[in-house]
C-alpha cells in the first residue's frame, strides 16, 4: 500500500501527556487529542481503532514499544475515552512484528489480530513471517505462526465466523507468489482459499457479510493484473465483481450495497463510490465524490486512507485522507483531513490537520460510536521528538465529537 513517509508480553502502563483540545472554528465539531505516542508507549499506529462495549478502544502499532526491534516491535494498546491508558502489550520480535492492521474483539472479549512480520524466521521471510495473534486479559497468545513455504506477511483485518473460524490475507506466498486469502480454524489447521499469482499484489482486509467474504486486490497503479473488488462464500467459492483502483476496506450498508475509496483516479487524487447489486445480476459502480476539486492544494483532501468509511445514522459518510487539507506543514501536500459526505454528495472538511501536536498522515478511517463521536489515529505528528519517527513524531489517537 502506497504511503509518502517510511514503514519500516505482559501488560505495561506508562504515563500519558494531558490531553490537548483543539477546536475546528470553521465546523460544530470539536477535536480532542487522547493520547499521543512517544516511542516506548507505541507509534505508527496505521490499523482501524475498535471499540468495546463499554466505549474503550483498542488498535495497534507498527512500531515502538519495549521490544528489541531496531525502531520497537510494535504494540497492542487500549484506552478509555478520556484517554487514560488501559494497558499495552509489547511485541518482542519472537512472537511477532509491525502489526499494521486493527483488532478484531470475539465473542469472550479477546481481542484478535496479526503481525506482519516476527515470529518465524524461516527461509525467504528475512525478519519473519508474521504471525496471528489472539490478546486476552491474561496475556497474549499465538494462534499461528506463517512459514515462507506458504502464506506469509498477513496483513489487513481478520474477521471470524459463528463456528469460530478466522479468515485473513497475506501479502505472499511461497517463493514467487503473491498474496492469499486464508482461513484458520480452532484446531489450527490453515486453509488458502484463494492465491495471487505475483507477488506484487497486495490484498486489503476482509469484511464478512453473513456466510461471504467480501475484500479488494491491491487497485496501486500498475502494481497488478487485475484489481477488483471480489465476493467469496466461506468454502472458497469465489466471484470478481470488478471495479479497479480500490484500495480500502469495503463497508456494508445492511442494504446490500458496499462503499470504499479509491487511493486514485476521478481527477487524479482519490474518489469515494459506492456498488450496488443491479437487475441483471450483476453490480454497478457510482462514484459519491472526488477529491482534490479544490486546487491548488487539494484542500478537501488527498488520497483516502486504506481504512473503511462509517455512516451516522442519517446516512452521512466520514473518513480521512493521508495529505490534502489547508496546512502548509507537511511539504505542500497537506497533512491529511478527516471529512464528512452528505447523501447529495457534498463534502465538508470537519477537521485539518496541522502536522503538530494533532498529528499528520491519518492512515486509519473513522471509527463511530452509539453517540455519533467518531475516532481515529494518525500514523505521524504529536510527539515530533519521540525517537521512533523523528522528527515525523510517532502519531496520535484523537476523538471528533459532533
Amino acid at each position: 500500500m502506497l504511503k509518502r513517509f517510511g514503514r519500516t508480553a505482559n501488560l505495561v502502563f506508562f504515563t500519558l501527556m494531558s490531553p490537548i483540545l483543539l477546536q475546528c472554528h470553521l465546523q460544530a465539531q470539536t477535536f480532542k487529542v487522547l493520547y499521543t505516542f512517544h516511542g516506548p508507549n507505541g507509534g505508527l499506529p496505521l490499523g482501524q481503532l475498535t471499540l468495546d462495549s463499554a466505549g474503550n478502544i483498542y488498535g495497534t502499532t507498527a512500531l515502538g514499544g519495549t521490544g528489541t526491534c531496531v525502531e520497537g516491535c510494535g504494540t497492542v494498546f487500549g484506552i478509555n475515552t478520556n484517554g487514560k491508558l488501559l494497558g499495552s502489550y509489547s511485541f518482542n520480535g519472537a512472537d511477532g512484528s509491525s502489526p499494521e492492521g486493527g483488532l478484531l474483539q470475539d465473542s469472550e472479549g479477546n481481542f484478535l489480530g496479526t503481525a506482519d512480520a516476527g515470529g518465524n524466521n524461516a527461509q525467504n521471510c528475512g525478519g519473519g513471517c508474521g504471525v496471528l495473534f489472539k490478546l486476552t486479559p491474561k496475556g497474549k497468545e499465538t494462534l499461528y505462526k506463517f512459514t515462507g513455504a506458504g502464506p506469509h506477511f498477513p496483513s489487513g483485518d481478520v474477521v471470524q465466523d459463528t463456528s469460530g473460524n478466522i479468515y485473513g490475507t497475506t501479502e505472499a506466498s511461497g517463493k514467487s507468489a503473491g498474496g492469499t486469502v486464508y482461513k484458520l480454524d480452532q484446531t489450527g489447521k490453515l486453509t488458502v482459499l484463494q492465491k495471487y499469482p505475483r507477488s506484487i499484489c497486495g490484498i486489503y482486509g476482509l469484511i464478512m457479510v453473513g456466510d461471504n467474504l467480501y475484500g479488494s486486490v491491491d487497485g496501486s497503479p500498475n502494481a497488478c493484473e487485475r484489481e477488483y473488488i471480489f465476493q467469496m462464500t466461506t468454502a472458497g467459492s469465489y466471484t470478481d465483481i470488478g471495479f479497479g483502483l480500490v484500495t480500502s476496506i469495503l463497508t456494508a450498508d445492511g442494504s446490500g450495497n458496499f462503499y470504499g475509496a479509491t487511493r486514485y483516479g476521478g481527477v487524479g487524487y482519490g474518489s469515494v463510490f459506492k456498488i450496488s447489486p443491479n437487475d441483471i445480476g450483476g453490480w454497478t459502480q457510482t462514484t459519491l465524490y472526488e477529491f482534490c476539486q479544490r486546487a491548488p492544494q487539494c484542500k478537501d483532501g488527498e488520497s483516502p486512507s486504506d481504512g473503511p468509511v462509517t455512516f451516522d445514522s442519517m446516512g452521512n459518510i466520514y473518513g480521512t485522507t493521508v495529505f490534502g487539507g489547508t496546512s502548509q506543514n507537511c511539504n505542500g501536500a497537506g497533512c491529511g483531513v478527516a471529512y464528512k459526505l452528505d447523501a447529495s454528495g457534498h463534502e465538508t472538511v470537519i477537521y485539518n490537520f496541522t502536522g503538530e501536536a494533532d498529528g499528520k498522515f491519518p492512515q486509519t478511517g473513522l471509527t463511530m460510536d452509539s453517540a455519533g463521536n467518531l475516532y481515529g489515529a494518525t500514523a505521524n505528528g504529536g510527539d515530533l521528538d519521540c525517537p521512533v519517527q523523528s522528527p515525523n513524531g510517532c502519531g496520535v489517537v484523537f476523538k471528533i465529537t459532533p
